[in-house]
């Protein structure tokens, strides 16, 4: 058997096995292929076997899961600015904070920020999102044309993965010219197809006792045999078959179930009740078609047919018996309350109450309730955020941080202004000044005073704060060697804004009546939970002022009232980036 069948059946055995229904338990079967399908009609208010009914009339799509999508995917959403870079042990913080700055204005010109809103958008619609990684470049699959082995846990514990690309032939010239594949050969037999996509496959998974990458394309007709002189299916071209380590798909889950590999998405969650409600409201849409006529009654024969037509206005029906036959909706208040008790369901399937998407709770709702609702619900999704960062840290660590590296290894400028620069700045005075100290215990063989401290402290002030901004020179291979770890803020968006405006305003009071709370050890760990409760953390208001030479020398202020100029820097005192890292 030539490699080009070989490659064939392989793939077309994978793609049989892929399209059959799995057993999760007894009696429970889940098809991946048909729930991908399902649910983007269902996100696009589309019915599986048409819109119109079987007596002719439209049926219509009574939408629940797109709001909750949304709700979902501001919920859990976290964007570059959570992303942070820690000092592993051994490390210089110098040098990991400058790299966490230098990666934050890389990742924003590279638009990383849009990777991470496509995976929120697509985890919480198909319940899983996977990222390929092409030449050091992100692409998103499109999960209608991606195949695993479906009961997996993960991605790298299924024997293939494979990925349905189509193109159209000028397209195909040009990646084959690029892949240097036999593009002419496999044009030509591609034109006996006469087809208007030509497929190639992609397979990762084990081959020939190796893990290999192949490409196939899916062309020509099948020969015909020699004994029946029936054509025989097409083997198609192998196009390329490599041996290489692993494959590059990162994936990312909203809510993983047992014996499956997708996870389960907003609208899988919700696929009973929209089928519900569509069938409660196109019930009562018949219902209204009924109620909106008028129909009469009379046992008098010589009577019109049809008053609508028959009759005009003025005149006189000479008649007996004449009666409007009563046409009211009488099921009106059964499907309101059908439609609240499944939108309820809906709510609580997917933790999307009102306080959560932002509209007005109901009359009479106790604040309590409301409170408990958005914790709860909070919680939840922050424990989904939790597990779709530790998924991007494995692509950041992997993919994301070695490029950046590499593309800054050379020697560049780093612009700091603002609070970036007065973070780095309180960090060029802890690191100084610590270096000072050990100089000192080395050169006099004792620990220096408070007093000399502080004046270590104040002289290094003077040098760092001399200008508003700083154009520094990162050398060439800086980052190379640094030591550090990676922390995602999950919390950020979840803070409501006017609770943590409100607790900032009720600390200031609270310091204002009370200056002990930042001082006495109970009343400032009592005082720093209740911050954390708004959202707040002490170091957030207790930003170390560092002193100046002149404050150090001429003692605190006295008197009040007036205020004091800002001491003019030292104007022969330099500071090159290479004496503080």
């Amino acid at each position: 058997m030539d490699e080009n069948m070989e490659v064939h059946s392989l793939i077309m055995g994978n793609l049989d096995r892929f399209k059959k229904p799995i057993m999760i338990v007894d009696n429970l079967y889940f098809d991946h292929k048909q729930t991908i399908n399902r649910t983007i009609r269902y996100v696009n208010s589309q019915y599986e076997y048409g819109s119109v009914d079987a007596d002719g009339d439209y049926k219509y799509f009574y939408n629940i899961i797109n709001n909750p999508i949304r709700t979902t995917i501001k919920a859990i959403d976290f964007d570059t600015k959570d992303i942070n870079m820690l000092t592993d042990f051994g490390g210089d913080p110098v040098r990991t904070w400058y790299m966490n700055r230098d990666l934050k204005f890389w990742m924003k010109d590279k638009e990383f920020g849009k990777v991470l809103n496509k995976i929120f958008q697509e985890v919480p619609v198909f319940g899983s999102a996977v990222l390929k990684i092409v030449n050091n470049k992100p692409y998103f699959v499109d999960l209608r044309n991606f195949y695993m082995s479906t009961e997996v846990e993960n991605l790298s514990a299924s024997d293939f993965l494979i990925e349905k690309h189509s193109f159209y032939p000028d397209e195909f010239i040009k990646v084959a010219k690029d892949m240097d594949w036999d593009w002419q050969r496999v044009m030509g037999r591609f034109r006996e197809k006469q087809d208007t996509f030509l497929e190639v496959y992609e397979r990762y998974g084990w081959y020939d006792g190796s893990y290999k990458h192949i490409f196939w394309a899916n062309v020509g007709t099948g020969e015909k045999d020699e004994v029946t002189n029936q054509e025989m299916p097409s083997k198609g071209e192998a196009l390329s078959v490599t041996e290489v380590g692993e494959h590059p798909y990162y994936e990312f889950h909203l809510e993983r179930l047992p014996g499956r590999w997708l996870g389960r998405g907003i609208p899988e969650l919700l696929f009973d009740a929209q089928v519900r409600l569509n069938e409660n409201e196109n019930l009562q849409a018949k219902g209204s078609s009924w109620s909106a006529l008028r129909l009469f009654f009379s046992t008098d024969n010589s009577i019109q047919k049809n008053l609508a037509t028959d009759v005009s206005n003025g005149d006189v029906i000479t008649g007996k018996d004449l009666n409007e036959v009563a046409m009211p909706d009488r099921n009106l208040a059964y499907f309101q309350q059908i439609t609240q008790r499944w939108l309820a369901n809906r709510d609580e399937n997917c933790l999307t109450y009102d306080v959560i998407q932002g509209s007005g709770l109901p009359s009479g709702t106790p604040l309590g309730s409301a409170n408990l609702a958005a914790n709860m619900a909070g919680g939840w999704f922050d424990f989904i955020r939790e597990q779709i960062a530790e998924d991007v840290k494995r692509l950041l660590w992997n993919e994301i941080i070695p490029n950046f590296q590499k593309d800054n290894s050379t020697e560049h400028t780093l612009r700091l202004v603002g609070e970036d620069l007065d973070a780095i700045n309180e960090l060029f005075v802890k690191t100084i000044t610590n270096e000072k100290i050990k100089e000192h215990i080395q050169r006099k063989q004792s620990i220096p005073t408070a007093m000399a401290m502080e004046a270590y402290k104040a002289v290094i002030n003077e040098k760092v704060l001399s200008d508003k901004e700083k154009l520094l020179t990162i050398p060439k291979d800086f980052y190379k060697d640094a030591k550090y770890k990676i922390d995602i803020v999950i919390t950020g968006e979840s803070k409501d804004a006017r609770i943590y405006a409100q607790t900032l305003f009720s600390a200031l009071q609270a310091m204002t009546a009370d200056p002990t709370l930042l001082s006495d050890p109970v009343k400032k760990k009592m005082f720093a939970r209740y911050l954390e409760q708004g959202g707040v953390f002490m170091s957030d208001i207790l930003a170390e002022k560092p002193k100046t030479m002149e404050q150090f020398i001429g003692g605190s202020a006295k008197g009040s009232g007036g205020g004091v100029s800002r001491p003019q820097p030292m104007s022969n005192v330099s500071m090159p980036m290479q004496q503080v890292v």
